[in-house]
């Protein structure tokens, strides 16, 4: 962890959502420690506590950040400078060994701002996964088809199967339901979604495989605000099956067996 200032190289639209923008950040030492799944304390100026953001692109020597519409950021020019604390907490394993990986963005995601599902939590893990040889297949889950994440924002080369509750588009039903079909098939699952969900896809997993052992499904339970970043505030409790952990310093990238 770190506190450095990071140098604004571009902001604007980030057209697979038209309503966020993209802010591209320098901070070469950031980027050499940053991994997918672990998040920045950003001081935007205008707020009482640094506000959490989790890398969209991690690149050579840059970052990039989603910018909610009301984000104050979104004024920030080239050459503007941020102060950043990060990065913070624990972020996606990617072993060796797994060359499978499954990946879900349940339509609850905590900390999403918009309707979309956690997609954008995940972006980063694939562009990694993908550098790396592995194969990669996202289940994105959403209510309707309006609600999907774009494929336009999704890195060229994964594997995507679309799953909306009313049926609007790709298979009708929940992420859930693809489970059978591929829990054998996968070396590592990552999701993004609600804590209350994650247990149904552990219990789903476990169904069918022949064991659900440590280190098999991963989730990523991102509050919208973690002041400190460093367990000391307890401002982003997490309750689970084994009381209460801090996102921030336990996750938020938890191993789903453990809680």
């Amino acid at each position: 962890m770190q506190q450095l200032t990071a140098s604004v190289l571009s902001v604007g639209v980030y057209e697979p959502l038209p309503f966020f923008h993209r802010l591209r950040l320098v901070a070469p030492t950031l980027v050499n420690a940053l991994k997918p799944g672990q998040f920045l304390l950003v001081d935007t100026a205008t707020e009482y506590v640094r506000r959490p953001f989790f890398p969209i692109t991690i690149e050579s020597d840059c970052f990039s950040l989603l910018l909610p519409p009301a984000s104050p950021l979104r004024q920030l020019g080239p050459g503007d400078e941020l102060d950043c604390i990060g990065p913070l907490g624990n972020g996606f394993p990617l072993p060796a060994h797994a060359r499978n990986l499954l990946l879900l963005a349940h339509l609850d995601g905590s900390g999403i701002t918009l309707e979309q599902n956690g997609v954008a939590f995940l972006l980063t893990l694939i562009d990694q996964a993908l550098a790396a040889g592995r194969n990669v297949l996202l289940i994105q889950e959403a209510r309707t088809a309006t609600a999907l994440f774009p494929h336009t924002g999704l890195p060229p080369g994964v594997e995507v199967r679309l799953v909306t509750q009313d049926g609007s588009r790709g298979q009708a039903g929940t992420a859930l339901d693809l489970i059978p079909e591929l829990a054998q098939w996968a070396d590592q699952i990552y999701a993004v979604g609600a804590p209350e969900w994650y247990a149904a896809l552990v219990r789903t997993v476990e169904a069918h495989r022949l064991r659900l052992g440590e280190g098999l499904v991963w989730g990523l339970i991102a509050p919208e605000v973690m002041p400190c970043g460093l367990g000391v505030c307890a401002g982003c409790a997490v309750d689970t099956r084994r009381g209460y952990q801090l996102a921030c310093i336990d996750g938020p990238v938890f191993d789903l067996s453990r809680i």
